[in-house]
């Protein structure tokens, strides 16, 4: 499957790295100086536990550039960012291309789902501690790093739903399909992400 990730931090960039190490085809869509090194000496992961270094080359382009039609978009971008999201999508994404928001905020998917109409839009949430050490570099905290994403109703289910916890598993990312990912959603963001509640008053 084809991935493009919208968003290069230390979401974007680490689920980028992990799944091109995978063997997944993956674009990552980044700007500026972060783009540049990326694209000039691949992308960076400084791991702080041990302080091991590990570099990759990582596709990323600007977002004008890419013309791709992706299988699966994963949004890892600030809930402020949202809405430039939008355009890039509609251009990009097939009937058959699925859309899964990783913000720190919840029930993005929803509020996506509106604005994307004949796109499936599902939940997700992470479990990861990372962010931009320097252009090209990122800096991880933990070892941890776990996706956590699904349908609202069970009526929208799609096998390829199975496909993409498998890429996520088998590039050393812990990806769970869940059952119930308002419930699984809330747990994270209401125990693990404080700010993340903020987004209830959204609902």
């Amino acid at each position: 499957m084809k991935y493009l990730i919208i968003g290069a931090g230390g979401t974007g960039g680490l689920l980028g790295y992990k799944l091109t190490k995978g063997g997944r085809d993956v674009t990552l869509i980044a700007r500026g100086e972060h783009l540049k090194a990326i694209q000039e000496h691949g992308l960076t992961i400084h791991k702080i536990w041990d302080e091991q270094r590990e570099s990759l080359p990582v596709k990323a382009v600007p977002e004008a550039e890419y013309q791709e039609r992706p299988d699966v978009i994963l949004v890892c971008v600030k809930g402020y960012s949202l809405d430039s999201v939008y355009p890039l999508i509609r251009r990009v994404a097939g009937p058959d291309t699925v859309v899964i928001p990783i913000l720190n905020i919840y029930g993005t998917g929803g509020r996506m789902q509106e604005e994307l109409p004949g796109i499936l839009v599902t939940d997700g949430c992470i479990y990861v501690s990372a962010n931009i050490e320097s252009p090209g570099v990122l800096l991880q905290h933990g070892e941890i790093c776990r996706v956590v994403f699904g349908v609202r109703n069970k009526d929208e289910y799609r096998p390829v739903l199975a496909d993409i916890a498998a890429d996520l598993e088998e590039s050393g990312i812990h990806g769970v399909l869940s059952e119930n990912i308002q419930r699984d959603a809330l747990k994270k963001f209401s125990y693990v992400s404080p700010i993340g509640t903020v987004g209830l008053h959204y609902q």
